[in-house]
């Protein structure tokens, strides 16, 4: 049985929109992230889904809406499926209606006709909301059961679901925007990142001023995917809001503020007008702690080094529970990386202290470029191969690419890049068509057009 976490539930407006719709909107929650840190970092993205509810039915809210990314892969365990319908009732025994979409990491694969979602959704602890697109052209539909459909109508509110699209986002958001009442707010749930700025845009993002025009016609855009807050007066109008993350998900996230993740608490009334306020969740508390390593010339030095910095960064503070510790590693490094004794780094931190996990991430810190400080022997091809992987195994990682599946996909494309780095190749040979079929399943996973 996992500890209860409730959040500060003073200020609740215990009572019902008497016109309009209120509904706690959410996003990237990602349970089942984490399992191998251990069952009690594995609980903490239950425990803050378990705060979302516990607000949700004492605030005695309309709707829940999950904005994507419930779960943290595709295809979640057994155990996290039924640990998420056990947060999730509450909500079905008070009548409360939860509705969810896809997100990049939970969406279903094409080779399949269902994922976890659909399971909770045919169990009722969600309704799913799932647009039809073919041939570049987005429909929407009025839901006909728990797992069809991608329209739905609460307290005279119009919500559409469009999941996670990563090519030409704006594209879909107007096409559904036209699809939707005129006579009726619209809440649109959306697994996308929309900026300001055209420098920023990237995969799964959009642009905001090509969805500017959408207000009035979209009340309100509950998106996810981003996971820091993204909704202040000042934003976007207004209209715009993305609430982050519940939990903190990738090392990084620990440098940042505890309040950028939460959820928002929305009022939206007949005539479309909005009152949102975010509310932050407790989080697993963590120390983001920087070495530099610049005067660090031997392996002894930076073991030092480090542990220094985490007996500093440590000193003097009291934890609710167990903290995490992610050490960020600076200056100019004075031992070849392969070198960096980790494992040993970690474990000599667990022993000295009440700390549930730590996690050393290299960051920008650069590297001599003396030749004995080498990355790798450029002769030990094996151990180049190894090392190229990991590194694009890293990256896949921290763009959340092929989610439970990116040694695989990294595997492939070191593959390829060594095929094509071979005196001659052709595009018939076997080797050749094997690659690009492994690597053609991925692309056809991101890509709703084709």
């Amino acid at each position: 049985m996992r500890p209860k976490l409730c959040i500060d539930t003073d200020h609740i407006r215990n009572l019902r929109v008497d016109m309009g719709l209120r509904f706690l909107h959410c996003a990237d929650v990602h349970l089942g992230k984490n399992y191998n840190q251990g069952e009690e970092r594995y609980l903490d993205y239950f425990r803050a889904l378990d705060s979302v509810v516990e607000y949700a039915v004492k605030g005695n809210v309309d709707a829940v809406f999950i904005a994507g990314d419930l779960f943290d892969e595709q295809s979640p365990s057994a155990q996290t499926i039924v640990l998420a319908a056990k947060s999730l009732r509450p909500l079905r025994e008070a009548g409360i209606r939860t509705v969810a979409i896809e997100g990049n990491h939970d969406r279903k694969k094409r080779t399949e006709s269902a994922c976890a979602l659909d399971i909770l959704a045919s169990e009722g602890y969600l309704q799913l909301l799932r647009p039809d697109i073919e041939n570049q052209s987005l429909g929407l539909a009025p839901v006909t059961n728990p797992v069809e459909g991608s329209l739905i109508s609460i307290n005279g509110v119009t919500i559409a679901g469009l999941g996670f699209i990563g090519h030409n986002p704006e594209k879909y958001l107007q096409q559904a925007a036209a699809q939707l009442p005129a006579d009726t707010p619209n809440v649109v749930l959306y697994h996308t990142m929309v900026v300001d700025k055209e420098d920023s845009i990237g995969y799964g993002y959009c642009l905001y001023s090509e969805i500017e025009d959408l207000k009035g016609r979209i009340s309100y855009l509950a998106l996810g995917h981003r996971h820091t807050r993204v909704g202040t007066k000042d934003e976007f109008d207004g209209w715009v809001l993305n609430p982050g993350s519940l939990e903190f998900v990738h090392p990084y996230d620990f440098r940042q503020s505890h309040d950028l993740r939460g959820f928002y608490d929305v009022t939206l009334q007949d005539d479309g007008s909005v009152s949102a306020e975010h509310i932050p969740t407790k989080k697993r508390p963590a120390v983001y702690i920087r070495v530099d390593v610049t005067d660090a010339s031997t392996v002894a030095a930076f073991t030092e080094a480090v542990l220094q910095a985490v007996e500093d960064g440590l000193k003097n503070e009291s934890f609710e529970r167990s903290p995490i510790v992610v050490m960020k590693i600076e200056g100019t490094l004075g031992i070849a990386r392969h070198l960096i004794p980790k494992a040993g780094l970690v474990q000599a931190i667990l022993e000295r202290h009440d700390v549930l996990h730590a996690e050393i991430v290299e960051g920008t810190a650069a590297r001599k470029t003396e030749g004995e400080l080498l990355l790798i022997d450029p002769t030990d091809l094996d151990n180049v191969a190894d090392r190229a992987r990991s590194i694009v195994k890293e990256i896949i990682t921290s763009e959340a690419i092929a989610p439970g599946r990116e040694q695989e996909l990294a595997d492939a494309i070191i593959d390829l890049k060594e095929r094509f780095a071979t005196d001659s190749y052709s595009l018939k040979d076997e080797h050749y068509i094997d690659i690009r079929k492994a690597l053609h399943e991925f692309a056809s996973e991101e890509d709703p057009e084709t």
